[in-house]
């Protein structure tokens, strides 16, 4: 992904207007496409970066939604903790927080007081004041979020086998069969633990009533979430929403960078029928759509905030990171079908949904030792017990 004028031609029009018209909208997305073109255009030096006055920051909550690139920064987190040995709120599953319970101190392992942990970043359904009761008060959130239309394609892929509704077609057809009959299949099919994933799953993450869709319900809905989150990225701007953590965590950009994880492989819907399932997938996801909607216009003048011209110098930085890391590590440079997973060890702590394909990475022999490496391709639930044995064995 490049910072390009490309990354506005896909802004999708509100569901719902909240704070900032549909006209408003377009007006800014239309500025902001001039300002990049003449970014791009300038052949000016570029000037010295700046050099803030800033303190890195090691107290973070991420909340750690579905489908959304979040494994990714997951990675990052666990990568960064573990270097600069910080303390992890884990889960006493190892996994997760209850999840799809809402967060409870309770579910923290060895919960012996207060302000104990520096970094939480495990799954949970987000409960403010829980969460606030066992992290420092000094502590950054963050979470991300993505296009409903592309996170449903995704999540009725990947989660097909544990929601009932979704069974209603066969694995494989187009989601936009299901999308045509959404309101029968979800309302005549069994409620199991992970039916929410059907109808607005990133509001139920967020710990909100995903079935109420009235607009004041909404606008509290993303008043709040502005007020608790210092920071919404945006899985279809990765790249550009990584430099804004970078900066707003005072880290680097080699500290950010990362490789692609539990991404899938298969992509089978053409270019009219996407354009379709995005669509129907936002008229049925309608919450969801406005959450998206909001925080990427918010995302975007964070960016004109940061500035265009830096952003840009940023982002070629932190492709620069990433191609480093793969030419360092990867054997081939890219990722692969998971069918053709080497590592007998990664294959065992590897989580695939039957039926889909999923991208995987095996490393260069001269990289099989290399702890940066290793911990770049270790699937999220086998890092995960890896922090755990270093905290608590």
């Amino acid at each position: 992904m490049s910072f390009t004028t490309s990354h506005l031609a896909d802004k999708a029009s509100p569901v719902f207007e909240v704070e900032t018209s549909t006209a408003d909208k377009n007006k800014y997305t239309a500025e902001i496409s001039k300002k990049l073109l003449k970014s791009s255009s300038e052949q000016n030096s570029i000037p010295a970066e700046e050099n803030p006055k800033c303190t890195q920051r090691k107290n973070i909550v991420f909340l750690k939604t579905h489908k959304t690139a979040s494994s990714a920064v997951q990675n990052i987190l666990l990568r960064y903790g573990t270097h600069y040995n910080l303390t992890f709120a884990m889960p006493n599953s190892k996994l997760n927080f209850g999840y799809p319970g809402a967060f409870k101190p309770g579910t923290v392992h060895d919960l012996k007081g207060k302000e104990k942990f520096n970094i939480l970043c495990h799954h949970m359904r987000y409960n403010h004041d829980a969460v606030r009761d066992v992290m420092p008060a000094d502590s950054f959130y963050f979470s991300i979020m993505r296009e409903p239309g592309s996170l449903f394609e995704s999540t009725f892929d990947y989660l097909w086998q544990i929601v009932p509704a979704f069974k209603r077609v066969k694995h494989g057809e187009s989601p936009e069969k299901w999308l045509d009959n959404a309101q029968e299949f979800f309302e005549t099919s069994p409620r199991s633990s992970y039916w929410f994933f059907a109808k607005n799953p990133t509001a139920y993450d967020f710990g909100y009533d995903n079935m109420n869709q009235n607009q004041n319900f909404i606008e509290k809905m993303i008043k709040e979430i502005e007020q608790r989150f210092e920071l919404i990225l945006i899985a279809d701007h990765y790249q550009e929403s990584m430099v804004l953590l970078s900066d707003a965590l005072c880290w680097s950009i080699e500290e950010v960078a990362c490789l692609s994880l539990n991404s899938r492989k298969r992509d089978k819907l053409g270019l009219e029928v996407k354009a379709r399932v995005r669509q129907k997938a936002r008229a049925w996801n309608k919450v969801d759509a406005a959450l998206f909607d909001h925080f990427n216009v918010t995302l975007w003048k964070k960016i004109e905030t940061f500035g265009y011209d830096r952003m840009r110098r940023k982002v070629n930085s932190l492709q620069q990171a990433n191609e480093n890391l793969a030419e360092l590590c990867i054997d081939g440079g890219k990722a692969v079908d998971s069918s053709k997973l080497k590592d007998a060890q990664m294959k065992q702590n590897f989580y695939k949904p039957a039926g889909v394909s999923v991208g995987v990475y095996n490393l260069k022999k001269s990289a099989e030792n290399n702890p940066l490496c290793r911990e770049l391709v270790t699937p999220e639930n086998a890092f995960s017990n890896a922090v755990f044995k270093r905290q608590y064995h």
